[in-house]
């Protein structure tokens, strides 16, 4: 016993030195952060990891990183990942702001918009919205479009409602129905002050004015009910106050697109989860024939399409598969058969990789290269989505624009990074394509890639 007690005690020495040796071995969490990526930090978003990602983010921000910058800022303002700090994002928001984060700038605005840690500003929320506008952020432009023309000013009790639900002014609203002013009173764009209150995001609002007997599924001029407003400005406390009120969840747009469809082409999980509690109608159509379903599946919100399915969304009526063959007409058919959708002769080959009729289409020149068809999607967008390789090339050198914006925002590269394509992404932008190019909700290629878990596409 003696004999082991004196090794033990001799070996206790060791002891430092091996600590030291294993925290030579073993970076530290400082360490590792060093080494990752923002497209490390997106994948652990979308695990929803946020205090990994707020972990990853925070040294790419300091270090200078403005998409680093902007994503921080956004948990910041979020509370995910830690504690919820307005004065924390504005910081972030503005340091990636100032390096050109149409993102950055975007966020920016709203928080002087709302008065979220700043002092309430419209002219500097303006200023801000204006210049993401400027770099092509579709939701700053929305959000400019009703900055610009709020209610007009007026001392008639009708317009002072209307502003006091923009400004989310409870007292006043309160005070002006006690006074019986009508409650549906319209602005020229045909909104009520029950959708100035949903644009705004004054949840708050919502059950006093539909107390007061507001119509909650009112159209405006554009045929947008406040409930599809709350979720195209994804405004969720909103979208649970005006479903608790009763608004009808199935009213579609004028392009036939329902409150669920809208969630899912946002990518919005959590309100598309309540649409579906609220026993939305999984299955109903846009215009175009899309279901939910079916955009989750095409904008790759794989949780949303596993949400769906299992509410019962008809996953086999909802395949995106290609169109029949029968509808592809061979050389020398003459005029083209019956169009798939809006789709040519060479779109509809270029998507079933028919590498020899492409070629057949570009020589004789039967479709124009860049024709796009109801989604704004062109030949070379459908060979992007599909990794055709072949047929990319090929359309590329016939002159086709490598930087079409489809109507949802995306473009052929960010097709090609979200189905992981390493090399028609790789053709794309030896071509020119863009590859910081934003779609409304301020995603990128890169991103696009990330979340899919593409990582030789990020790399």
């Amino acid at each position: 016993m003696c004999r082991r007690n004196g090794w033990w005690r001799r070996g206790l020495w060791l002891t430092p030195v091996l600590l030291l040796l294993l925290g030579s071995l073993c970076p530290s969490p400082e360490v590792m952060a060093s080494k990752a990526t923002v497209a490390d930090a997106l994948l652990a978003i979308r695990s929803h990891d946020y205090r990994h990602a707020f972990r990853l983010l925070k040294p790419l921000a300091i270090a200078g990183d403005r998409e680093a910058q902007s994503r921080l800022g956004r948990l910041y303002r979020n509370g995910q990942g830690c504690e919820r700090n307005y004065l924390q994002a504005a910081q972030w928001f503005r340091r990636a702001a100032r390096q050109g984060d149409a993102a950055a700038m975007f966020n920016l605005g709203l928080l002087y918009e709302h008065g979220w840690g700043l002092s309430r500003d419209l002219v500097k929320a303006r200023t801000w919205m204006r210049r993401a506008a400027d770099k092509g952020h579709r939701q700053a432009r929305r959000r400019l479009a009703r900055l610009e023309s709020p209610p007009p000013p007026g001392k008639d009790a009708r317009s002072r409602l209307l502003r006091a639900a923009y400004r989310g002014d409870r007292a006043t609203v309160e005070a002006l129905l006690q006074q019986k002013v009508p409650v549906d009173v319209t602005d020229e764009h045909g909104l009520t002050p029950l959708a100035q209150a949903a644009l705004a995001d004054h949840a708050e609002l919502v059950p006093i004015l539909l107390k007061a007997g507001a119509d909650a599924d009112h159209r405006d001029r554009l045929g947008d009910t406040p409930l599809i407003l709350a979720i195209n400005e994804t405004h969720p406390a909103v979208v649970e106050a005006l479903i608790r009120g009763g608004a009808r969840i199935d009213l579609a747009d004028r392009n036939g697109n329902t409150p669920l469809i809208l969630a899912t082409l946002q990518g919005n999980e959590g309100i598309v989860a309540r649409l579906i509690k609220a026993r939305a109608r999984i299955d109903q159509r846009n215009r175009k024939g899309w279901t939910a379903y079916h955009y989750a599946r095409e904008g790759g919100h794989t949780a949303i399409a596993r949400r769906l399915a299992r509410a019962g969304a008809k996953v086999a009526d909802n395949k995106a598969a290609p169109p029949p063959v029968d509808l592809v007409p061979t050389p020398g058919d003459g005029q083209d058969k019956a169009a798939y959708r809006g789709w040519t002769a060479l779109m509809i080959a270029a998507w079933q990789g028919r590498a020899d009729l492409v070629d057949e289409l570009i020589r004789k020149g039967r479709d124009g290269l860049d024709i796009a068809d109801d989604g704004g999607y062109t030949a070379l967008s459908r060979a992007a989505m599909q990794g055709h390789q072949k047929i990319v090339d090929a359309l590329i050198e016939a002159g086709a624009t490598v930087d079409v914006v489809h109507r949802d925002g995306t473009t052929p590269l960010m097709l090609a990074a979200r189905k992981g394509h390493l090399s028609t992404v790789r053709r794309l932008v030896e071509a020119g394509a863009g590859i910081d190019h934003e779609t409304g909700d301020g995603s990128t290629a890169l991103m696009h890639a990330a979340a899919n878990g593409h990582a030789a596409v990020v790399h």
